[in-house]
């Protein structure tokens, strides 16, 4: 608009209407118990296949719109305005037991949302500071309906509104205390309501549920930056964080508390042999208070506040350029996640009563993960340009639950991932690529549900073996 005040708009829009996320059936959680999809003979043979008495739907529009306003009032100050506004809604249809249906799952989630943040920076010969405040407001709708079989016009239901209203301050600065030697501090204080209301049914015995929660935060930080020189910088900080807690809705229970995270890092980024290697190393120590963990329960997803949990690891990013228009990257990875504290039944062994699962490993958490990836520039005589790349990644197994059980596992995988890009010399680019070349099945959540059905273990797989082509265009 002018020389010292300019608006950012943008807009983005996604629909799909597929059948992407189907339940795929991988037997009993038990191995002493016939689920019901195995006494119909519902499992397939492939286990990429499924066996349906319906035709699995899933149907998702999302929009939003986000504007940015920045006003440099003076040389050293501006003042920015972030407004966006969101909508998303969810539907799906599909079997969980099998052919005839026996579990036909429907679901909706419906959700908008608008924010606004305001933000004052300035800067100095060595500082620099951000002050700001934020206001978040969102309403959420929903159901999950499963008609029960063996209980003629008797319903599962799960339904409910949710409402959020969350404000907060915040100040982050740096300040270079001596030559070479900073220190970074931030702070931000919120203040989030949450309110519920639902229902629980099953077979004719209805439940209400939500209520009203409130919760205040401060979370801080501090950070020292030493800099020997241009291309090395060593740091360690800690950190304070806080997630809020709240209802699922439908769920009968009285939510959650928040979580607390107290995090530790030191870390070094370098540049050597004139920028030809990079690297970005860490060690870091996270020390949870209250973790929230999601268990199933029967056919209810629950979410409870687990009593302590710590994560230590060592992260490594690492680029290599040996030679012009050759790249090569290389992560690593390396975790020790696990409960401090954690007593709670196993549903699907209910005999065993409370169960001490300290020492066991975080729910979606590997050990290690790595990958490498190398990318190939060939520029030709027009201008454009031809980028082949091509990645491994790796990683550890994995369990589902916080028991960790072989019945919500997945073991240690690898995928394989290339594309061809050709760059014109203009506005306009085209790539083929392929991912999980190997068409590997990996395992992206895993459950074991409702004794009434056999303890069924409820399966989400990745994409298999995937080939595209993109075309992208700049104005």
């Amino acid at each position: 608009l002018s020389e010292d005040f300019n608006v950012e708009v943008i807009a983005d829009y996604f629909r799909a209407d597929d059948a992407w996320g189907v339940v795929h059936q991988l037997g009993g959680g038990r191995p002493d118990i016939v689920t019901l999809a195995e006494t119909l003979g519902s499992i397939p043979s492939n286990l990429r296949n499924v066996v349906s008495g319906i035709d699995s739907n899933r149907f998702v529009r999302v929009w939003g719109l986000q504007s940015t306003a920045s006003w440099d009032m003076t040389e050293d100050w501006t003042l920015r305005s972030i407004t966006a506004y969101r909508e998303t809604r969810y539907t799906s249809r599909d079997e969980l037991v099998g052919n005839p249906s026996q579990a036909e799952l429907t679901q909706l989630e419906q959700q908008h949302q608008f924010s606004e943040e305001l933000q004052v920076m300035a800067s100095g010969s060595n500082w620099d500071f951000i002050l700001g405040g934020y206001y978040f407001t969102e309403e959420v709708e929903g159901f999950v309906h499963i008609p029960l079989f063996f209980a003629p016009g008797g319903d599962f239901d799960q339904s409910g509104v949710g409402d959020t209203k969350a404000y907060a301050a915040f100040a982050h600065g740096s300040i270079e205390i001596v030559d070479k030697l900073s220190l970074v501090l931030g702070a931000r204080y919120s203040h989030e309501k949450r309110a519920s209301t639902g229902a629980f049914d099953v077979v004719f015995h209805v439940t209400p549920t939500g209520g009203e929660k409130s919760f205040n935060s401060f979370t801080p930080k501090a950070t020292l930056q030493f800099e020997p020189n241009e291309n090395m910088m060593v740091y360690a900080g800690v950190s304070k964080g806080s997630k809020s807690g709240g209802f699922t809705i439908g769920v009968p229970g009285p939510g959650v508390e928040p979580e607390t995270l107290w995090s530790y890092e030191v870390g070094l980024k370098a540049e050597f042999f004139d920028r030809r290697l990079t690297t970005n190393l860490s060690a870091f120590y996270y020390d949870y208070k209250d973790l929230v963990v999601t268990r199933v329960v029967g056919a209810q997803t629950l979410n409870e506040n687990a009593a302590a949990a710590t994560i230590k690891g060592i992260e490594a990013e690492i680029v290599v350029r040996p030679i012009d228009n050759l790249r090569i990257d290389v992560t690593l990875g390396l975790l020790d996640p696990k409960y401090d504290s954690y007593n709670t039944p196993d549903p699907v062994r209910p005999e065993l009563g409370i169960l001490d699962l300290s020492g066991n490993r975080l729910a979606g958490t590997s050990n290690y993960t790595a990958r490498i990836g190398i990318q190939y520039d060939v520029p030709l005589d027009n201008g454009a340009m031809i980028t082949l790349d091509g990645d491994v990644f790796f990683s550890g197994d994995m369990y589902f639950s916080p028991y960790q059980q072989k019945n919500a596992y997945q073991a240690a995988y690898e995928t394989y991932n290339a594309s061809l890009t050709y760059q014109s010399d203009s506005f306009w680019s085209v790539t083929a690529w392929g991912r999980n070349l190997s068409n590997a099945i990996i395992i992206s959540n895993q459950f074991v549900s409702s004794d009434f059905w056999g303890f069924p273990k409820f399966t989400y797989l990745r994409n298999p073996r995937t080939y595209g082509v993109n075309l992208q265009v700049n104005f």
